[in-house]
């Protein structure tokens, strides 16, 4: 049987408090596509320009967390991935369909992320579209 857990998109107004849980995940991602954690991250998430989610058991410490961005496209609104790591991937992955409902509630397209191969086989519906994949809504 699977664990309860929830998705969570983290207040603007709680960012600060919840980022030092999550920081070592977001760092992670950036880091296997060789960037920089961008040095604005907690004024955007503060500012609700960038989304902070969290995936987590109730009442526990979040195993994995996600940023998030809404950006046009020529076909209209998108939600795009910036971060995404974590630990238990095989507890959490199932909550990505959240994401989609949440996407697609605030008149999104689709939703496409910079991400590594390996994402394409755990991800439903997302292709390879040049270096990102995405998943039309």
């Amino acid at each position: 049987m699977r664990p309860s857990v929830e998705l969570i998109c983290v207040p603007p107004e709680l960012a600060e408090q919840v980022l030092p849980f999550v920081i070592r995940m977001i760092e992670a991602s950036y880091v296997e596509s060789d960037g920089l954690v961008p040095d604005d991250m907690l004024d955007r998430l503060k500012a609700g320009s960038l989304n902070l989610w969290v995936a987590m058991e109730a009442g526990q410490t979040p195993f994995a967390a996600i940023t998030t961005s809404f950006y046009e496209t020529r076909s209209g609104k998108a939600l795009r991935i910036h971060a995404c790591g974590g630990d238990r991937l095989f507890v959490w992955k199932h909550l990505m369909g959240d994401l989609e409902q949440y996407a697609r509630a605030e008149g999104c397209v689709k939703i496409t992320a910079e991400a590594r191969q390996g994402w394409l086989r755990v991800l439903t519906g997302f292709e390879q579209t040049r270096i990102v994949i995405e998943k039309r809504l």
